[in-house]
């Protein structure tokens, strides 16, 4: 049974058992043993593997994978504006509007009045920018900004990359997530010095995935905000004009 899950969820995820092999440190052979019936893992490589294929170990052992919700919802209406073109905007979410955000992130008004970016080269979906403040995620200073692309769903969670997460008590969040055995969610920080912690999905309100940032070395004078935006737009429109 434990086998026939193994296998599920590895072809779930796209992945040949050789490429498995490679990406978590399980021979080839081991693993096929495990998918055969012939063996079967112990509860350390069973936790190994259900952080691999972003389930539980319950979860794994029961072949079975209800995706968790946002705040108690595995659905919602995400609030967004558009260009003059009716392209999607990038809004811009600075550190002194966190709290507005946290109360408007589903008014759309609200979201039109963020600062709106546009950025060459992005590819298809939604973005959205944050100001991050601190340092637990060096080399990611404090006052950088980082655009996260929207995750609709948690089953689409990817363990061990960095995400935004906009929660309902913590405020906004940066840290990189894993999901574990008691379907909490671990939130690791880059920097050491930042102990982990566990975070329950309920309490997340969006989640955007880490694609990009923008920052400025530790020790240079903050670069104002607005300025940036305005330099990205241009920076966007003469590319524009050049492929036109």
């Amino acid at each position: 049974m434990i086998g026939e899950n193994i296998r599920h969820f590895r072809q779930k995820l796209g992945k040949s058992q050789s490429l498995m092999a490679e990406e978590t440190g399980i021979h080839r052979s081991t693993l096929a043993g495990y998918e055969a019936g012939n063996n079967e893992p112990n509860i350390e490589r069973l936790r190994a593997m259900a952080i691999y294929f972003g389930v539980t170990v319950d979860e794994l052992i029961s072949g079975k994978n209800e995706p968790m919700s946002f705040g108690g919802r595995s659905h919602q209406v995400l609030a967004i504006s558009v260009d003059k073109r009716n392209r999607e905007n990038i809004e811009l979410v600075p550190v002194k509007a966190r709290a507005g955000y946290l109360a408007g992130f589903q008014d759309t008004e609200y979201i039109k009045e963020l600062p709106a970016m546009s950025l060459p080269n992005i590819p298809a979906g939604t973005f959205r920018a944050f100001e991050i403040a601190g340092d637990s995620m060096l080399p990611i200073n404090d006052g950088s900004i980082v655009l996260g692309s929207y995750v609709m769903n948690l089953a689409d969670l990817k363990n061990n990359h960095r995400y935004i997460l906009v929660t309902q008590r913590d405020g906004i969040i940066f840290k990189r997530v894993i999901r574990d055995s008691a379907e909490n969610l671990l939130l690791y920080s880059d920097n050491p010095a930042y102990p982990p912690f566990s975070i329950s999905p309920d309490r997340i309100l969006e989640l955007w995935l880490f694609y990009a940032f923008i920052g400025y070395p530790k020790n240079e004078n903050h670069v104002d905000i607005a300025d940036i935006v305005v330099r990205l737009n241009n920076i966007d429109s003469k590319l524009n004009r050049l492929i036109q």
